[in-house]
């Protein structure tokens, strides 16, 4: 009897021992597939995109920290503290190669925005001097022309009785339209100064248009009468200058019907659309074109 339970017992450790060994396969096995399937987790986190870098550093330093502290299996830890501070260099090898990347892609961009203001700059430098060695040219002629007016006019005694007059009658304009016109023409610098800048055709079209908007506004009356006396002795001083007149006054006359090609009324309320007096006189060119249109009052 006694054989007999030892045998079953015997029996039954057997199959303990069986059962033991299954279960531990089985327990191998399932390991095997959570090592694979963490793997795979982790090659597809080292594929994610650049926003996750610094989350998936932080988790791998966290397991790195976790596998440092833990005294599993040393050879273990080790294995797996190299790969882990492998994919952490690489990581951040890749966030640094891009970052570099953007950055030298921005200093191009820039350093062709230097280059384009640079050659912007030396071309309108070029220009600007181009236009101011014209411009100079072209004062110096006029003050040539100037001299010269002076010099061929020097024995004529209406010459220098008009240019007196105009001379001492702009002195007599308020301080205050001086300094509106004073890069027109001035007579502070001298005669000959303020002969040579009436003289020249570009402030010849500013006086204009400033004795126009005198005109236009009603100020300074007594002032702008002065202006429209200087701006005519000039005007046809300037003509004079050349073999046949560069410019000639509109022919408005009063009792003429209202042109509006010609002329500007500057009045209002009128009737009749006649001419009943030319303010300012308007002038053409050569060709015949209207530059200037004349001011005048309306019946």
């Amino acid at each position: 009897m006694a054989a007999v339970i030892i045998v079953i017992l015997i029996a039954i450790i057997i199959f303990l021992l069986w059962v033991i060994k299954n279960l531990s396969e089985s327990l191998k096995s399932k390991r095997n597939q959570i090592s694979k399937k963490s793997g795979i987790v982790n090659e597809t986190k080292m594929k994610a995109e650049n926003d996750g870098l610094k989350i998936e550093i932080r988790n791998l330093r966290s397991q790195l920290g976790s596998l440092q502290s833990s005294s599993s299996n040393e050879e273990t830890l080790k294995n797996e503290i190299r790969k882990l501070n492998e994919k952490i260099k690489k990581f951040e090898s890749n966030r640094n190669d891009e970052e570099k990347e953007k950055l030298e892609q921005q200093i191009k961009i820039l350093n062709s925005e230097k280059e384009n203001l640079k050659n912007e700059a030396e071309k309108k430098e070029k220009n600007l001097t181009l236009k101011i060695d014209e411009l100079e040219k072209e004062l110096n002629q006029e003050k040539q022309k100037s001299k010269e007016v002076v010099k061929n006019s020097s024995s004529n005694g209406s010459f220098n009785n008009n240019f007196e007059k105009i001379f001492n009658d702009f002195k007599k304009i308020s301080e205050n339209e001086k300094k509106r016109i004073e890069v027109i023409i001035t007579e502070k610098k001298g005669k000959e100064v303020f002969l040579g800048l009436g003289l020249q055709a570009s402030n010849l079209k500013l006086l204009w248009e400033q004795i126009e908007f005198n005109i236009q506004k009603n100020e300074n009356p007594k002032d702008t009468e002065i202006l429209i006396e200087t701006y005519y002795y000039f005007f046809e001083l300037y003509n004079s200058l050349f073999s046949a007149p560069v410019y000639t006054f509109l022919d408005n006359k009063i009792g003429d019907r209202y042109n509006p090609i010609t002329s500007i009324p500057v009045n209002t309320g009128y009737t009749k659309n006649e001419v009943k007096k030319v303010v300012f006189k308007g002038y053409k060119n050569r060709k015949g074109d209207i530059v200037k249109q004349s001011l005048v009052v309306l019946d």
